[in-house]
């Protein structure tokens, strides 16, 4: 082998151990994340609720709204269309 040829295989074998190292760098810092969501996870659910139903201050300003829309499909599928619009608009 001549001196080009050498320094060929160096320079793959060096990207192959930065690709490597890359991957390996990726997958710590992907487990570190899934470890410290599933441990909060398990932390919300052992806090159980405060009552015993599960309500906000959203969801009871949207309530009136909801069940019009599920009492009038029409009015759904309208909003549904004008919504959908207005997005691919954007």
């Amino acid at each position: 082998m001549n001196g080009t040829a050498i320094q060929n295989v160096v320079a793959s074998d060096t990207r192959v151990d930065r690709g490597a190292r890359a991957f390996a760098i990726r997958l710590t810092v992907t487990s570190v994340a899934l470890l410290i969501w599933f441990w909060t996870q398990s932390l919300i659910g052992a806090r159980g609720l405060p009552g015993a139903v599960i309500s906000d201050r959203l969801h009871g300003a949207t309530a009136p709204m909801n069940l019009y829309l599920h009492a009038h499909p029409t009015a759904a599928n309208a909003l549904l269309i004008v919504s959908s619009a207005v997005i691919d608009l954007l």
